[in-house]
């Protein structure tokens, strides 16, 4: 990690995302390195760039050196996953989003421009939320500030209501696709696997 952010310094950005130690933009790249110890390289030659540490991963998959990497061929699969926003340096309301996507979709969601999210500008991003907001099944759920605070203030912590969040999103989308049943459910890991969702027992 040391190597890499020595290497990068001169293309430091300054800023970092939730969780990250630094972030540098490097003609048509972004290269971004957490605390967990993972990097990712996004951008056209991503994996080229980061076969230079190691063994790269296809774009969009997490690096086989991932204590949980995805499976072979995991980008061609119908998966329902969630995501959330609203934990990091600015600070609520507590947003997480499901959705589900087949495969069937892939192309015509390709041809719209959907990609990374981190490589784009909002007005993309929310123009083409529109356009596929009717294409993939999907549940958003808030926890708005005041609602935070009480729940605070009843002795739970952030990862219990991402939790929640997490479950009930995934749940509605499972409900609205039934009895079509993902391959797989994707979620960024924010606790132990134990610890995580009801959901991803069932």
């Amino acid at each position: 990690m040391e190597e890499i952010k020595a290497f990068y310094k001169p293309f430091d950005t300054g800023k970092t995302p939730p969780g990250a130690v630094f972030s540098a933009k490097k003609q048509g790249l972004t290269i971004t390195a957490y605390k967990s110890g993972k990097v990712m390289f996004q951008g056209a030659a991503g994996a080229i760039e980061a076969a230079k540490w190691g063994v790269a991963s296809a774009a969009g998959e997490k690096p086989k050196s991932s204590a949980s990497p995805l499976p072979p061929q995991f980008s061609s699969k119908n998966v329902l996953g969630s995501d959330e926003v609203g934990t990091g340096d600015f600070f609520g309301p507590i947003t997480v989003c499901a959705c589900y996507v087949d495969r069937e979709h892939m192309p015509l969601l390709a041809s719209l421009g959907v990609r990374d999210s981190k490589a784009m500008k909002d007005p993309e991003i929310c123009r083409i939320a529109e356009k596929i907001i009717p294409i993939v099944p999907h549940s958003v759920l808030a926890c708005p500030n005041p609602k935070y605070n009480e729940l605070i203030a009843a002795g739970m912590n952030q990862g219990k209501m991402k939790a929640i969040l997490h479950n009930r999103a995934l749940s509605n989308v499972l409900a609205r696709i039934a009895p079509t049943r993902p391959e797989a459910i994707l979620i960024d890991q924010f606790a132990e696997k134990k610890h995580l969702l009801p959901v991803l027992n069932k």
